[in-house]
């Protein structure tokens, strides 16, 4: 049932994201995978503001929720339609020719990093169990679940952070249980792996492109936390691809990128208030 969810979840965020970077701003990408890696991205900021808006209204509700992902889900399923490059990246690694030829580097990192993808999914199954994840980025989203909304709680200093990934939990804890939560976390950190895979293939050797998210996932502070509900390595997420929107718009000149960069570099920061370095950065970018 999760999983499923979760599925829903990721075309959601894929297609609210599209509305933007492809039918707003018109963004050039460079290929179907980095077009869902932004807006994937950016559907899940959008998505974690509705849940705020709907938190502050106090209408947060299995039934509120169940049909903002049914909005979701529609209009991925919409986008999905309207694109006329569809995904041919995904389709490459269902049919097989992803990996194919083989190679001496290429062939064992993707066989290590699918075991390790593998490992990291059946933990996000799992029931929450991590200090962090019980004591404030659950903890907090299930009281305000219980109070169908915003609340006062004085006795978790927590709850006044910033909530970016705390929304994305509370949506998905209204749609399931902690592990909806930690699969939506582990999509993020999902996104960093093919970003990072997808930034070092364009800029160097498509065989030793799979070596980045390798190295990062096979980390074992990195691994232990990827599939709980917390919030450090998506904030990496946001941070990077902060830089990366960045990049783009240097390159490809428009402006739409740097809108990007400036959304991505809040998120870092909502999720994380160590992030908030990345701030100087983001100005110096947009001067």
């Amino acid at each position: 049932m999760d999983i499923g969810l979760f599925f829903l979840i990721a075309v959601g965020f894929g297609g609210v994201g599209r509305v933007f970077t492809r039918n707003i701003w018109n963004l050039n990408f460079s290929d179907s995978a980095e077009s869902f890696i932004f807006s994937a991205a950016l559907g899940s900021i959008i998505t974690s503001l509705l849940v705020t808006c709907l938190a502050f209204s106090g209408q947060v509700s299995t039934l509120t929720c169940g049909v903002l992902l049914a909005i979701l889900f529609i209009v991925g399923i919409a986008s999905l339609k309207h694109s006329r490059q569809g995904y041919p990246e995904l389709k490459a690694l269902l049919n097989g020719s992803a990996f194919l030829p083989l190679s001496p580097i290429k062939t064992p990192a993707q066989i290590i990093l699918a075991g390790l993808l593998l490992l990291a999914l059946s933990l996000a199954l799992a029931p929450a169990f991590v200090t962090d994840a019980l004591v404030y980025h659950l903890a907090v989203p299930k009281a305000f679940l219980e109070a169908g909304g915003i609340i006062n709680l004085p006795n978790n200093i927590y709850s006044f952070f910033p909530q970016q990934m705390e929304m994305l939990y509370l949506f998905a804890l209204a749609l399931g249980s902690d592990s909806l939560a930690q699969l939506t976390g582990l999509g993020i950190v999902f996104l960093l792996l093919i970003s990072l895979w997808h930034y070092c293939k364009h800029k160097g050797s498509e065989n030793y492109a799979w070596l980045a998210p390798l190295i990062f996932i096979s980390t074992p502070t990195f691994f232990s936390i990827a599939s709980s509900a917390y919030v450090d390595l998506q904030a990496a997420a946001y941070v990077f691809l902060a830089f990366y929107a960045w990049e783009n718009g240097c390159t490809r000149k428009q402006n739409g990128w740097f809108v990007l960069m400036a959304l991505f570099a809040g998120a870092a920061v909502a999720t994380k208030l160590t992030s908030v370095i990345i701030l100087p950065l983001a100005l110096l970018g947009l001067a």
